[in-house]
């Protein structure tokens, strides 16, 4: 059986048959359930005060879905949104949701990983955590490594020469690949780690795939 390759994380709606793409919708997008792999979250952006009850309302209608794999995105972003508290205040409720119904959370880190790391150490999660997009300098990353954090890596790949300093350190069974909010084709990054690992693609894509199953997903390959 030829395995597909997984974006693990896309805002794009999209059906390719040899791609197995994970959507990530925010509770302001989602109006009915999903029929594919998916995350729900409240993104950090999206926060506001006026609207944040109804926006914790939809993520607790929808989580318990079967086609909700993961929470999130969710996290913290020092570059945008005014109101830290509300975003701490946001992370910790899908923490602590995510540890009710025992779902994994893709998280959202831009120049917040003390304050993470400090969430992180105070509620001792069980369920596992996904950074997404991860391009954080290689001390962050030793950190994260230790804590069991799990990787996705968008197409920082490609032009992060910090990531790709160390990209070979980052342990095979806990990294993903995804396109994001971009077109870029995630058979490409697929291609870029295979050469800077020496990994066949087809090896690849079975570490990927047995990963996958690691978060205790409801998928069969």
């Amino acid at each position: 059986m030829d395995l597909p390759y997984i974006d693990f994380h896309s805002h794009k709606e999209t059906s390719v048959s040899d791609i197995l793409t994970i959507r990530s919708f925010d509770t302001k997008e989602i109006t009915q359930l999903t029929d594919q792999p998916s995350s729900l979250g409240i993104h950090p952006w999206s926060l506001n005060r006026e609207s944040y009850p109804l926006q914790l309302e939809i993520l607790e209608k929808y989580s318990m879905d079967k086609n909700i794999f993961f929470l999130g995105e969710t996290g913290l972003d020092s570059l945008v949104g005014e109101d830290k508290e509300l975003q701490e205040e946001s992370f910790r409720f899908h923490i602590q949701l995510s540890e009710q119904i025992q779902k994994p959370i893709v998280v959202h880190c831009v120049r917040s990983y003390h304050t993470l790391f400090k969430i992180h150490k105070i509620m001792k999660p069980k369920q596992k955590w996904i950074l997404h997009g991860f391009q954080a300098r290689r001390d962050v990353f030793i950190e994260c490594t230790r804590r069991g954090f799990y990787f996705s890596l968008g197409n920082a790949l490609i032009k992060n020469s910090s990531l790709r300093s160390y990209v070979s350190e980052i342990p095979r069974d806990k990294i993903f690949f995804e396109s994001d909010d971009s077109s870029f084709a995630i058979e490409k990054l697929y291609q870029e780690y295979s050469l800077l690992t020496n990994q066949s693609i087809s090896d690849l894509k079975k570490q990927i795939a047995s990963n996958f199953l690691s978060l205790d997903v409801p998928y069969e390959f």
